[in-house]
Formats: C-alpha cells, sequence, structure tokens
C-alpha cells in the first residue's frame, strides 16, 4: 500500500514538474539586441546555451554572446523590442490614487480624497475581457472598504496600450467597526466606477499602469439626534497609478 501510494506521488510530482516546463518558455537576449524565443533545454555547458523553438529545431548559441535569459509564460506576445504582455491568465492588479472634486457650494477650491489601496485579482480570457474580484480603501469625508467586481480589456498588444477597466459593488462604511455613537452613523452603499488607463509592457511579468476615471460612491447617513436619514453620493475623479502582474 506504502508503495502504491509513492508511485502516486511521484506520478503526480512528475506530471507537474512537466506540465510546469511547458506552460513557461524563455527569451534568450544576446548583445547584439536580438532575440530568441523557445525552450532553454541545456544550459551554461561547455559554454553553450541550447535552445528548442517552436519547430523542436535546436539552436546552439555560444555563452558569451548570451546578455540574459529571462522565463516568460507561454501565454504572452513577445514584441519587436524584447518586451512582453501577457494575452492569457490570471491577473493581479495593485493600484493608490487621489480622489478629487470640486466643493459643491464653493466652487473655488477642490475637496481631497484618497484611493488609499485597491487590489483585484481575476482571470484574462483574451486581450479584451478580463474578470475578477477585488477589495480597496477609499477616504472622502468617511472612510468605505470597496468590495467590487472588477472587469477590463486592453485596446492593443503593443508596447503602450490603452485599456478600459469597470469596477461595480459595495462600499462598506467603517462605521461597523466603531463601538461608540456619536449619534450620526454611515450605512455605505453601492459603488461604480469606470476607468481608462495606459499599460506599459517590460521585461518582466510586472507592468506599470496609470489611469484615470470617476468614481461614484453611494452612502445612507442617519442622524439619531433629529431622526433624519440623507442619502450621499460622492463623485469623485480617480487619478492613480498602480501594477499589473
Amino acid at each position: 500500500m506504502k508503495q502504491l501510494k509513492l508511485i502516486l506521488f511521484l506520478s503526480f510530482l512528475s506530471t507537474t514538474i512537466f506540465a510546469q516546463q511547458n506552460n513557461t518558455i524563455s527569451v534568450v537576449y544576446l548583445h547584439d539586441g536580438s532575440m530568441i524565443k523557445g525552450q532553454v533545454v541545456q544550459d551554461h555547458v561547455l559554454d553553450v546555451v541550447k535552445v528548442k523553438i517552436i519547430d523542436d529545431t535546436e539552436l546552439t548559441i555560444p555563452l558569451k554572446t548570451v546578455k540574459s535569459i529571462v522565463k516568460i509564460k507561454e501565454n504572452v506576445k513577445l514584441l519587436k523590442n524584447g518586451k512582453y504582455v501577457q494575452t492569457q491568465g490570471p491577473y493581479k492588479h495593485i493600484s493608490l490614487g487621489t480622489l478629487t472634486a470640486w466643493e459643491d457650494d464653493e466652487k473655488e477650491f477642490i475637496v481631497w480624497g484618497a484611493s488609499l489601496f485597491q487590489f483585484a485579482t481575476g482571470y484574462q480570457f483574451n486581450q479584451f475581457a478580463s474578470f475578477g474580484g477585488g477589495i480597496g480603501m477609499d477616504v472622502y469625508d468617511k472612510e468605505y472598504f470597496p468590495v467590487y467586481a472588477d472587469f477590463r480589456g486592453y485596446i492593443l498588444d503593443s508596447k503602450v496600450s490603452p485599456y478600459y477597466a469597470l469596477q461595480v459593488g459595495y462600499g462598506i462604511s467603517t462605521d461597523i467597526f466603531n463601538t461608540y455613537s456619536d449619534n450620526i452613523s454611515h450605512r455605505g452603499g453601492a459603488m461604480f466606477h469606470p476607468t481608462i488607463g495606459l499599460r506599459f509592457a517590460s521585461f518582466r511579468q510586472i507592468k506599470l499602469v496609470a489611469e484615470a476615471g470617476y468614481k461614484f460612491q453611494y452612502d445612507r447617513r442617519t442622524d439619531d439626534r433629529n431622526n433624519t436619514v440623507d442619502k450621499i453620493i460622492y463623485k469623485r475623479l480617480a487619478l492613480k497609478i498602480g501594477l499589473l502582474f
């Protein structure tokens, strides 16, 4: 019985290693500015690097001509300058920025807020469609924890690509954590945030992104002193920078 378990474990381990090897490829960058994409089957042997390219042709390259070797996933597009972008697979996105607006009553100054962090993770189905979920923390007159569905897509698979994103969810007021009452409480409410941005390709999995959008945060404020309930809508211009990986 133990031998059977050992065989099954080794079979699973070898299958996992084989799958991992087949799910990754490498880019060999040469000193002359050129690059070769394929599976590095042998390197640092007799001062050569061997690369198996798409048609199973094996190239032997002198090690002294190699600048670097970078492992990447197969579901990426390699650009002419050696940088690459993902075309399919899991993604993670983290960003921070400001939330600003003109004061409703006084048009002479700006109200400042902050998107302290936004973190989303999901799956990219193709260049134009990704779907996931995320959490964050926003500061207006009150602090909220938005929990949302994340939709995004990329217009181009180039060095710099415009993209669109949409977050739809619910902003949870931090009043739920208060152990005291000041007679005014915020319940939180729906959150809606359309965005456009730019994604910058790189030589690594992490990509820099910059985005601008408009954020709507609904809230329900209760004042127990005069028994009134107000519906509030925060409307803010959101400017953010972040990382996509």
